[in-house]
């Protein structure tokens, strides 16, 4: 009987594990990446797809534009975003900020 509860909790307890190693590899991506990291803040999961692993996060910026924008002219504003990104195994495929920005090749779509 002990072990049919533990296999039941070993089940149960597996995708929560998965979830939050993905999320935690999105988040890391996310703060390290050109435009989170030159002036994001406030990083909030909003959806989570736990079968595509498509994770949906939105953020503040504090100059308009996406990517690193060190020396060049952007207008001070508090700017929302919204980034969707795809992980495949431990690895970020696709991350597109407000569905106009590649964040990978720092390049409009």
């Amino acid at each position: 009987m002990k072990l049919h509860y533990l296999l039941i909790f070993l089940v149960l307890a597996l995708p929560v594990a998965a979830s939050d190693s993905t999320e935690q590899i999105a988040e890391k991506w996310i703060k390290e990446a050109p435009t989170f990291s030159f002036d994001g803040f406030n990083l909030e999961l909003k959806n989570h797809d736990e079968i595509e692993h498509v994770l949906e996060y939105t953020f503040m910026s504090r100059h308009a534009g996406y990517g690193d924008r060190t020396d060049k002219y952007t207008a001070e504003v508090l700017t929302p975003h919204t980034i969707k990104i795809k992980i495949v195994g431990e690895e970020v495929v696709s991350a597109i900020i407000d569905g106009i920005w590649d964040e990978i090749k720092q390049e409009k779509i």
